[in-house]
This record gives C-alpha cells, sequence and structure tokens, in this order.
C-alpha cells in the first residue's frame, strides 16, 4: 500500500540547498523526504533534525548502481516517488589553469589527464537520477505530482574561468533538463524543470545561514514541485528570481533542424 505522505528524494540532500528545502517539505507534514548523500555524517545529523518524517540512504550518485539500489530500497517501502530533487553536485578541487607537469621544456612530457570527478558527480550524476527517477515514476500512482527539479547554477548561464570544468558541467546539466523536459512530460506525466542558483553560494554557507533566508528563497522550488511548470529554468540572484528562457534560434534553417528533434 502507498504512503499516505508523499515521497521524495532529495540527491545531495545532507547540507545545503538539499536539506533546506528537506526542512521545508518536512515541516508541511505533507512529505516523508528520503535523503541521498554520499557523507554519511551529514546525513545522519540531518535525519536527526528532520525527524521521523525522513531516512538517510549512503549514495553515490555518480554510480547507477548505488543510485539504483537506493531507489530501489526507498520504492519497496513507499510503493511511490513523488518528487525528486536532482541536488547533488560538486565544484572542481584543483587550479585548472596551473602547470601539471615537472618539465617546462621536455614536450614528451604531457600532463596528467584533468580531475572530471566534478563531472562524474555533476552532470553524470544528474543524468543518472533522472533515468532512475522517471522508472519509479512510471509505476507510482498517477494522481502524484510527477516533478522532477535539476539544480544547474548561474553558471549555467554564465561562463566562469574560475572554474571552467564546473562551468562546462552546470553548462551541460541546463542543455539535460530541457532536452529531456518535453519528452519526459509527454510521454509520462514528468515535470523536469531546473533551479539555478546565483549568489547564493550554497559551498560555503553554514547552516546558521540558511536559517535566515527570507522566505522568499524558497518560492522557486516549492513552485516547481507543486505549480504546472514544464522546461522552466528559475534563477536566484540573491533574493530574486527570474525565468530564463532558451535562446532563440539564429534563424528558420536552426529553427527547422533543431525543431525536428524535439
Amino acid at each position: 500500500m502507498a504512503s499516505a505522505l508523499k515521497v521524495a528524494v532529495i540527491t545531495g540532500g545532507a547540507s545545503g540547498i538539499g536539506l533546506a528545502v528537506a526542512k521545508r517539505l518536512v515541516a508541511s507534514k505533507a512529505w516523508h523526504v528520503h535523503l541521498l548523500d554520499l557523507n554519511t555524517a551529514a546525513g545522519t545529523s540531518a535525519i536527526s533534525q528532520l525527524g521521523p518524517s525522513s531516512s538517510f540512504h549512503p549514495t553515490d550518485v555518480s554510480s547507477y548502481a548505488s543510485l539504483s539500489a537506493s531507489f530501489t530500497t526507498i520504492f519497496a517501502a513507499s510503493h511511490k516517488i513523488d518528487f525528486v530533487f536532482a541536488n547533488a553536485g560538486i565544484p572542481e578541487s584543483t587550479n585548472f589553469y596551473a602547470p601539471k607537469t615537472s618539465s617546462t621544456t621536455d614536450v614528451k612530457i604531457l600532463p596528467p589527464p584533468p580531475n572530471t570527478a566534478c563531472i562524474a558527480v555533476t552532470l553524470n550524476g544528474a543524468i543518472n537520477t533522472c533515468v532512475v527517477a522517471n522508472h519509479f515514476f512510471r509505476h507510482s500512482p498517477l494522481e502524484g505530482p510527477r516533478a522532477l527539479v535539476i539544480t544547474a547554477s548561474c553558471v549555467s548561464l554564465y561562463a566562469s574561468g574560475f572554474l571552467p570544468i564546473y562551468t562546462a558541467s552546470k553548462h551541460g546539466v541546463l542543455g539535460f533538463m530541457r532536452a529531456i523536459a518535453k519528452r519526459y512530460f509527454e510521454n509520462d506525466g514528468v515535470r523536469v524543470n531546473a533551479l539555478l542558483p546565483g549568489t547564493v553560494r550554497t559551498a560555503m554557507m553554514g547552516e546558521e545561514v540558511w536559517a535566515k533566508i527570507p522566505e522568499e528563497f524558497y518560492t522557486p522550488v516549492e513552485t516547481l514541485v507543486e505549480g504546472e511548470a514544464v522546461g522552466k529554468a528559475l534563477e536566484t540572484s540573491g533574493f530574486n528570481v527570474y525565468s530564463r528562457e532558451q535562446i532563440e534560434f539564429s534563424d528558420e534553417c536552426a529553427a527547422e533542424v533543431m525543431g525536428r528533434s524535439q
């Protein structure tokens, strides 16, 4: 029998935006929230704050097997999934431009390959989450909201020379959302949208800062979960919210070619 509460799954849910959204959902008394995160200590701490309407599942979103196992466990217990917040992501941890070899004169000494863990978690993890989420949405009761929100970033729109690999991953996240949104909705009734946090720099913020964030910040997420939006990209800059549309086609030829691929 399906749970009386709506069921949410949040990747990267042990801290930052993920945990903040989880707290809002639990406070509404309408949701049971499942947090997926690689940080076991943070996850355990998070559910101690959230209470009995929450569960924690140690998960590596870059591993399809790990992610699938967590979703399978959740669905076996709840018999439905209503909302998935594909929020997990990490920044790049090294200076992309720093010299990578001990020699600047020997052309045969090549630098090591770039560290692309950021892409594995941020982009591949989001893709994995969408694939697994849609599978379980298809097996959930039709009356559920079937909402899938992906955390993109302001660098999905603006290039950041300081974080080029992270910029690439977040550009990919936004492009992927826009590519699948129409098909996911038409085929399975799943509403896919993206949240693009801007000047609210979540990785640098402690819980005491989250406690001071005005109510308006949470409006975009709640709108995307409970509303009718499909394929929307909502950018937050400070506490302002902007709907960022896809750029117009350059000419009729581009519109014809890309229109056929929708």
